[in-house]
C-alpha cells in the first residue's frame, strides 16, 4: 500500500487583507501574524502553543541574513525566530534573472523558504542582534483559534495548471511502473489551500496514495511559473519514506516524519479541495 505526499485578520487592532500581508516588511505585525498562521497550520505542536508567558507578551525576533549569492542575484533573506517556542523560519524576497529564459524572477514580498526548531538557550545574549516585535499573546492565540479553518484555494486558472502538472506527474509514475494511464480512468487529487507567505502547494493523489509537493521561487500564482515549467514536484512514498524521526535518516531530504505526513494529509483531504482528473481533459 502506497501513499505519496502534494482573510482577514486582526491582531492588536490591526486589520489587513491576508493576501496583502506578504508584501509588507518582515517586522510588520500583519506579516508576522500570517507567518504564525502558517506555522500553526503546518508545523506548530501542542507544546509550542500551550505555554505560559510573562506579562502576556510573546516576542518575535527578526534580522536580515547575509547569504552568499550568485552574481546578479539580489534576493534578500530574513530570519524570524519565536524564542519562546524555539520556532525559526527563513523568508526570502526573490530577485534574479534566468538568462536562458530571459525571465526576471522577482517577488513582490517575502515567502517562507525553510523552517526548523532550535534550542532557545543558544539565543541567550543575542537579542541585541535582532529587531524585536512584541505581540499580545492571548490576542494572538485567540486569532489563531478563530481563523484555524479559514482557507484560500487556487483560482480557476491555477487549478487548471495544477490539473495539468499533476496529470504529467501521475503519467510518469504509471510509466515508471511499466503501465499506461487507463484512457477512461478518473483520478482524484486533493489540493491544499494557499498561504500568502508560502510558495508551495501539496497534492494527495488518492488512487496512487502518493503526495506531491509543488514549489517555486516564482510566486505560485504567477503565469511564468507554468509557462516556463519552473514548477517542481517532490514525491514522497508514505509507506517507504515516512519515519518517526529524521534522525533515522540523517542528511536525507527524501523522508517525512509521521507528524509531517499526518499534517499534510489533513490539510489536503480534510481542509483541502478534491479535484477530478482524466486523460481526455488533462492531456490536452
Amino acid at each position: 500500500m502506497k501513499i505519496i505526499i502534494l482573510t482577514l485578520f486582526m491582531v492588536s487592532n490591526l486589520v489587513i487583507g491576508a493576501t496583502e500581508a506578504w508584501k509588507l516588511d518582515c517586522t510588520s505585525k500583519p506579516f508576522l501574524s500570517e507567518v504564525t498562521r502558517y506555522l500553526y497550520r503546518w508545523h506548530m505542536s501542542a507544546e509550542q502553543i500551550a505555554f505560559t508567558v510573562e506579562e502576556n507578551v510573546i516576542e518575535f525576533w527578526v534580522r536580515p541574513l547575509k547569504n552568499e549569492l550568485d552574481e546578479g542575484d539580489h534576493s534578500i533573506y530574513q530570519e524570524i525566530i519565536i524564542p519562546k517556542t524555539g520556532m525559526r523560519v527563513v523568508v526570502k524576497k526573490t530577485d534574479y534573472t534566468i538568462d536562458e529564459l530571459d525571465l526576471r524572477v522577482k517577488s513582490e514580498g517575502y515567502r517562507i523558504v525553510s523552517y526548523n526548531n532550535i534550542d532557545s538557550k543558544r539565543l541567550v545574549g543575542h537579542k541585541k542582534d535582532y529587531t524585536v516585535v512584541d505581540f499580545d499573546y492571548q490576542k494572538l492565540k485567540k486569532h489563531l483559534f478563530e481563523t484555524r479553518n479559514d482557507v484560500v484555494f487556487p483560482n480557476k486558472e491555477l487549478v487548471n495548471e495544477i490539473r495539468k502538472a499533476s496529470f504529467i506527474q501521475i503519467t510518469k509514475l504509471f510509466k515508471k511502473m511499466g503501465k499506461e494511464v487507463p484512457k477512461d480512468l478518473v483520478q482524484t487529487i486533493h489540493v491544499s489551500s494557499l498561504s500568502p507567505v508560502s510558495n508551495e502547494i501539496w497534492v494527495f493523489w488518492e488512487l496512487g496514495r502518493l503526495l506531491l509537493r509543488y514549489s517555486s521561487d516564482i510566486d505560485i500564482e504567477h503565469p511564468a511559473m507554468w509557462q516556463h515549467h519552473t514548477l517542481i514536484a517532490d514525491v514522497f512514498d508514505v509507506d517507504n519514506q515516512v519515519v518517526v524521526s529524521l534522525n533515522e535518516v540523517p542528511g536525507s531530504n527524501s523522508y517525512l516524519t509521521r507528524d509531517q505526513a499526518g499534517r499534510i494529509l489533513y490539510n489536503c483531504i480534510v481542509r483541502g479541495k478534491a479535484i477530478k482528473l482524466n486523460k481526455r481533459v488533462n492531456s490536452k
